[in-house]
């Protein structure tokens, strides 16, 4: 049978991230006319933006283009079909999106998939013959396939239900106390009959009777019931003296079953075997003694007959109780809600017609009072019904948000002296994946990291949870940021979802030594502000994301670099995601990293908190938009004074501390296994500390060097490396390559 559809409708938006919100709108108006849960609407809204998102930034990566989005619906469900012209995409099979296949074709979202995937009951993705990518989203009317039980049939169903449970306990109660009397009985009797048959022998055995005496006895005993399957008659000494089997056991020692217990008379005990069977020992007494036994055993099967018989007797008498009280349920539930059946059919015509067209029933005052509180009442739902949605959406939203923050974002760190830290978070629109953290390492070093986990919402921030334990939990035990994030890797591989992955920057800074180290899992890389310089750089090592896996035959370890850095007295680092260089303005320009780098040089005499402030506006006044598409989060970390000294008496930082600074240098001058511009470089530096970048990047360029022509920032990135960015720096190497006791400490460049 053809499905009907009720209505249908279709629009075409550009495929522009301003139109996102004209979308939302076009589906929000029309899953409200649909008999969708509020909850229901708010999941699909969110696939919605989720595949919307996905179409702009990844399907139209390289130019503009269109987005055609039908919304229909029968009596059953309702269909959300997107049709684009971008590029393909192969949709993961079992809603597990395959991660490496999105890395190789620049795509992302593998937790969008999986949101999508949960909020709907059916997604189709196919290309169509015209060549246009088409997703379809199915969502059934769960709650309209039915109307559900009326109240009649729920109070019979609830009479039923427990007309039957009392019926059962009955049935049972019943049964169980015949089984009892049945099994005492069976029992009784054995055992009397064991016993008439000890008194009757005890005579012979004490005159000592001929064994056919015996024999005809014992088998005079048995013949009336068919359950004994045999008697024996035994001495004291249990020496056979008739045996209902046979002859071939007499004046044999009778050996009885092994499970049954000696000195237990005139008891049935159990026989375990593949049948029911029981076994009852009588001594036979004369004149105060024991002179001999009766040992039967008895088939239990007449008991078990009966046992059957007697429950299918009461199951017969419960089970037609039980019918009976049904019925009367059915009839008692009528009777009741005949009143209320006539009102609801009233409520129903009601609504039929419209709230402009009521007709009170005639005749009953409750039923004109309710029609006319539902008319009143019927214009305040009419005009709230739209906005619900959004008031809905917005409390859960902040909710979530605001449980999310307390447990991600740094909330405790008492600051290190001589040393400022700024931040900066903002949320964007649902609970992103953005955070940083600051925490204490021992007395003399903290750690300061930041991460973005891919994708948005919930999931997203559980896993950024998840991280942040991990960290803190291992820092101790992996002090070095490269091992910090090896290990961190390996914890978070066995606990995310496949498709999921996390980029961080991880930094640790030694407040004795006055120098960082830093490692990156695939994040955007750190800027370092040096005040002898006057400059900000770049700092990006080489790193994988955590979680992500990694091409066979590949180890995490492989692909992760670290590096070192003095960190001198006005010097400034600062942690950034790609909510920040990524904000965009009216004219979609990217803010980028070069704004971020002039706002650290020119703000570089601000404190801290004042430099993190600076970026907020900025990128606030250059996105025209207090609420940012994207997380916007940001650590700023500077140096503004001399670390105090501990208490073992040492005056300032220990020249072996010094030297060790310039191992890059120092190893590349040993070994002169290098390059040959940082082999002419190291020369330079060694018979012309004082030269500042621009100085070395003419001196190169001289015959003695074959005329290198190397550009003043590639001098400086090469010095910063080599941890020769600082004049004091590259005089203690020109003392160290003189072989000279007194290392000048000098000034900064």
């Amino acid at each position: 049978m053809a499905k009907v559809l009720i209505k249908e409708s279709v629009a075409d938006f550009d495929a522009a991230e301003e139109n996102l919100e004209k979308v939302r709108s076009f589906v929000r108006d029309r899953l409200i006319e649909t008999p969708l849960a509020k909850k229901d609407i708010t999941g699909l809204l969110l696939a919605v933006e989720e595949t919307v998102s996905n179409i702009i930034r990844h399907g139209y990566l390289f130019g503009p283009g269109n987005i055609r989005v039908r919304v229909a619906h029968d009596r059953n469900k309702v269909t959300i079909s997107f049709v684009d012209s971008g590029r393909a995409f192969e949709w993961p099979k079992k809603g597990t999106p395959d991660y490496q296949r999105m890395v190789a074709t620049s795509r992302q979202g593998g937790l969008g998939l999986v949101l999508i995937e949960r909020v709907t009951d059916h997604v189709h993705y196919s290309r169509t013959p015209t060549g246009e990518n088409e997703l379809v989203l199915t969502k059934n009317f769960r709650a309209t396939r039915g109307r559900g039980l009326s109240l009649r049939w729920r109070w019979a169903v609830t009479g039923m239900v427990l007309s039957t449970v009392a019926g059962a306990v009955f049935y049972l109660a019943a049964a169980n106390q015949a089984e009892t009397r049945i099994r005492r009985t069976f029992s009784a009797n054995w055992v009397n009959f064991a016993r008439t048959a000890a008194s009757a022998s005890a005579a012979r055995i004490l005159s000592r009777a001929a064994d056919a005496e015996f024999y005809d006895l014992a088998v005079g005993m048995a013949r009336p019931d068919s359950s004994l399957e045999y008697l024996v008659l035994t001495d004291a000494r249990q020496l056979v003296l008739a045996d209902t089997r046979g002859p071939e056991n007499i004046h044999l020692r009778h050996i009885h079953p092994a499970e049954i217990q000696d000195g237990l008379y005139d008891s049935l005990q159990h026989v375990s075997s593949g049948t029911p069977a029981f076994y009852v020992i009588s001594p036979a007494v004369a004149g105060g003694r024991t002179v001999g036994f009766v040992q039967a055993r008895v088939s239990g099967a007449s008991m078990l007959a009966q046992l059957q018989g007697t429950r299918r007797t009461l199951l017969i008498f419960s089970s037609a109780a039980v019918v009976l009280c049904w019925g009367l349920s059915i009839l008692l539930s009528g009777w009741l809600v005949r009143p209320l059946r006539r009102l609801s059919g009233v409520v129903q015509g009601l609504a039929r017609r419209g709230v402009d067209e009521i007709q009170p029933e005639r005749g009953g005052d409750e039923i004109q009072q309710i029609i006319g509180a539902f008319n009143s009442a019927a214009d305040r739902i009419h005009k709230t019904e739209r906005d619900h949605y959004s008031r809905e959406l917005a409390r859960r939203e902040w909710e979530t948000a605001e449980e999310l923050q307390k447990a991600l974002v740094m909330s405790e760190f008492s600051g290190v002296p001589g040393f400022e830290i700024g931040t900066l978070y903002r949320s964007a629109k649902y609970v992103g994946g953005d955070w940083f953290d600051v925490f204490s390492l021992d007395d003399h070093s903290f750690v300061v990291s930041i991460a973005d986990v891919s994708g948005k919402g919930v999931p997203g921030a559980l896993v950024m949870a998840t991280v942040r334990t991990a960290v803190r939990l291992l820092a101790p035990q992996h002090r070095e940021p490269a091992t910090l994030l090896s290990a961190v890797h390996q914890f978070v591989a066995g606990n995310i979802r496949a498709g999921m992955f996390v980029t961080m920057y991880l930094v640790v800074v030694d407040t004795r030594a006055g120098a960082i180290t830093f490692a990156s899992a695939g994040h955007t890389p750190m800027l370092f502000f040096r005040r002898a310089e006057d400059e900000v750089f770049d700092l990006n090592p080489r790193g994988w994301p955590l979680g992500m896996r990694l091409p066979e035959g590949a180890s995490f370890e492989s692909r992760l670099e670290s590096g070192s850095l003095p960190l001198h007295e006005g010097d400034i680092f600062v942690l950034f995601t790609d909510g920040i260089s990524e904000a965009r303005n009216d004219q979609r320009e990217f803010f980028g990293v070069s704004r971020l780098k002039a706002i650290i040089a020119g703000k570089s005499r601000l404190s801290a908190e004042e430099i993190s402030g600076a970026i907020d506006a900025r990128v606030t006044e250059f996105s025209s938009d207090t609420q940012p598409r994207d997380d916007l989060a940001a650590v700023v970390v500077k140096r503004t004074a001399e670390v105090p000294e501990s208490n073992n008496g040492r005056q300032r930082i220990m020249e072996t501390g010094e030297i060790e600074a310039l191992a890059p240098a120092i190893d590349c001058w040993k070994s002169g296994e290098t390059d040959a511009l940082t082999k002419k470089l190291l020369h330079v530096v060694a018979r012309h500390p004082d030269f500042d970048p621009p100085q070395i990047s003419l001196e190169l360029g001289r015959e003695e060097y074959q005329a290198e022509q190397i550009n003043e920032q590639t001098v400086r990135v090469r010095l910063l490396r080599l941890h020769l960015d600082s004049r004091a720096n590259r005089r203690r190497f020109t003392a160290w390559v003189n072989g000279r006791s007194d290392i000048p400490t000098g000034e900064a460049g």
